[in-house]
């Protein structure tokens, strides 16, 4: 089995890579300007056709026009690229985003999609190029869609900034007011279902996601508790007010269960911080 990867410098694609070669897997980058179709095309006369191709390049910050451009432009030339191959397996790391606000019970796929954000309408949009792809080949193709994402080599994110005010000021800030409901999952366990995912050929749309449902004020509890830090409060901007998320159809359909808990993660920094 040939794995490839876009993305592969990324906090998830950098850790996944690491995942598999301690497995004894190599991964083949697939690296180039994914928005410059001729390159695209070139990326693979050279390297030749994967298997299975983990697609986590994307990017979450900048002007409109660029994030169209580095999602889904990108994944249109990856993908008109791609299937002209016969028999490949495309893995794409999705978000919860794309159904826009959750409420406070973790949904299905089946739950209708509605984005309220940039990321979550772009992520959709790249979701619907891949079904319209593989509806004309013989591509096959995994959607996993995900909740906030933790991990050592991240850099963005609650947690992350969280992490970062408890170690240097002792304070951490939540941006509205707190009862935001969220779900938090560890990069490694996301390498487990991406393992999982292309061993077993699973196709099809998943949420990946722990059990575990946090809301701000919660989650700033704990810290306090671990770090023992002061909270403040900001407006926010944000309108993704909540993302929980239901696993049990990927939990069905493979042996992957989420193993970590956000706590001893949070835990392991009193031993050896940043």
């Amino acid at each position: 089995m040939r794995i490839g990867i876009t993305g592969g410098k990324g906090f998830i694609g950098s850790t996944f890579k690491q995942y598999m070669s301690e497995k004894g897997h190599e991964i083949v980058n697939y690296e180039c300007n994914l928005s410059d179709s001729v390159e695209v095309e070139r990326m693979f006369l050279s390297l030749g056709a994967p298997t299975v191709l983990v697609h986590l390049a994307g990017r979450f910050a900048g002007s409109t026009e660029v994030i169209y451009r580095d999602n889904l432009l990108s994944t249109h030339n990856l993908l008109s690229a791609l299937t002209k191959y016969p028999n490949v397996h495309l893995v794409f790391g999705s978000t919860g985003a794309v159904y826009g606000n959750s409420g406070d019970r973790p949904i299905s796929e089946a739950t209708l999609c509605n984005p309220n954000t940039v990321n979550g309408l772009v992520k959709l949009f790249c979701e619907q190029a891949i079904t319209y792809h593989e509806g004309c080949s013989d591509l096959e193709s995994t959607i996993l869609r995900f909740p906030s994402v933790y991990g050592l080599k991240n850099s963005k994110g609650i947690i992350y900034n969280w992490v970062q005010g408890a170690l240097t000021n002792k304070n951490i800030v939540i941006h509205g007011d707190g009862s935001q409901q969220r779900s938090f999952i560890n990069v490694l366990d996301i390498c487990d279902a991406l393992f999982e995912v292309i061993n077993k050929r699973i196709i099809g749309t998943y949420n990946v996601s722990p059990v575990e449902i946090f809301d701000l004020n919660m989650l700033s509890k704990l810290f306090e508790e671990i770090f023992s830090v002061d909270a403040s409060y900001e407006k926010t901007n944000n309108t993704l007010e909540s993302m929980v998320l239901d696993s049990s159809s990927l939990k069905a359909v493979s042996k992957w269960n989420p193993k970590r808990e956000l706590k001893e993660f949070l835990e392991s920094y009193l031993d050896s911080p940043l």
